[in-house]
């Protein structure tokens, strides 16, 4: 058939199938099929065009789009096989915990809250145990009240305790959280008493300037003792007097003053006036030693019960004169 007669055209067109050859006892005779697959399903499955032969197959896509699960690839006995999942985590407690976009892959957390909303705290954020942490300051609860002390409670804020009683505050005392005025009415003073009332005198008495006064007296009635300051005796540029003189004890009533004295067994009187505000008082006398003394005591009144001011005496010794002077203080009794 395939000999020297008529040649017998085996080829069906088909390259798939194989080349088609003619015997020549059988004819035409089957060619073995084409083989396309290279057994890799990574690369797709490889087909045969009847013409082309073998053709490439579509390449496996094994993206799944979500970049978080990691990045997908293909193993060519397997196939598709997953990645490794996308770690975000950065080990910080702070700054919140990191997520994941399936396209954009990994974004920042949200901080956890750290303001407890009271004013007194201060708020952070504890990194090393994960926490947030409010420290309590009291000096941000202080109110201005000299008789509550402030606390910063961390689970409710500003509190103000109740100072105990009696602590001291300004013109008086605590009592329950309220400062407490305590009049002050000296000794013979009179008008306000601190806490918006008045200081009166007694029946006999009326107020002057702040002082009690008998009526038609003066500030100054009642018992007085002046006293030297012994620092500051001089004697007339001849240095410094080694003595000073005795406490003084002078009696004032109605604006003339009195007082006496024992200097050596002799009895020295004194006397003088007093205006509001002004005491003077003076002597003159010859000791046993024949020296002529003139003592002068002047003072000005400072507060209702004290005064200040200065002794002059001036000494005639043989017909010479000598100079005194000390500093004095006027004590009420």
């Amino acid at each position: 058939l395939c000999g020297k007669g008529s040649i017998i055209d085996c080829d069906n067109g088909n390259v798939c199938d194989g080349l088609e050859i003619c015997d020549a006892k059988l004819g035409c005779v089957a060619g073995l099929p084409l083989g396309c697959n290279d057994f890799n399903v990574c690369n797709g499955t490889e087909t045969c065009h009847p013409l082309l032969g073998c053709t490439e197959g579509v390449p496996l896509n094994c993206s799944d789009g979500n970049v978080c699960n990691g990045d997908e690839s293909c193993v060519p006995d397997v196939g598709c096989v997953p990645g490794e999942t996308l770690n975000c985590d950065d080990g910080a407690f702070c700054n919140g915990q990191e997520g994941c976009h399936p396209v954009s892959g990994c974004t920042a957390g949200s901080p956890p809250p750290v303001d407890d909303g009271f004013a007194c705290t201060v708020d952070t954020c504890d990194e090393a145990n994960d926490v947030s942490l409010h420290t309590p300051v009291n000096e941000a609860c202080d109110d201005g009240n000299p008789c509550t002390l402030g606390l910063c409670d961390i689970d409710a804020g500003c509190k103000a305790i109740n100072s105990p009683p009696n602590t001291p505050c300004p013109g008086g005392a605590c009592l329950l959280g309220e400062c407490v005025c305590n009049p002050s009415c000296p000794l013979n003073t009179c008008g306000d008493d601190g806490c918006g009332g008045q200081c009166a005198c007694e029946g006999g008495s009326e107020c002057v300037d702040g002082t009690c006064v008998t009526v038609g007296g003066s500030p100054w009635d009642g018992t007085w003792t002046i006293t030297a300051n012994p620092n500051s005796q001089s004697l007339g540029g001849l240095g410094v007097a080694s003595f000073v003189p005795t406490d003084l004890e002078v009696n004032v009533s109605g604006g003339n003053a009195t007082a006496s004295a024992n200097a050596g067994g002799a009895v020295i009187q004194y006397a003088g006036t007093a205006t509001p505000t002004t005491l003077s008082l003076s002597s003159q006398y010859v000791d046993a030693s024949g020296i002529s003394h003139t003592e002068t005591y002047n003072l000005l009144l400072v507060a209702p019960t004290e005064a200040t001011g200065s002794m002059n005496e001036v000494l005639s010794i043989i017909g010479l004169p000598f100079e005194l002077n000390w500093n004095v203080t006027g004590t009420k009794k």
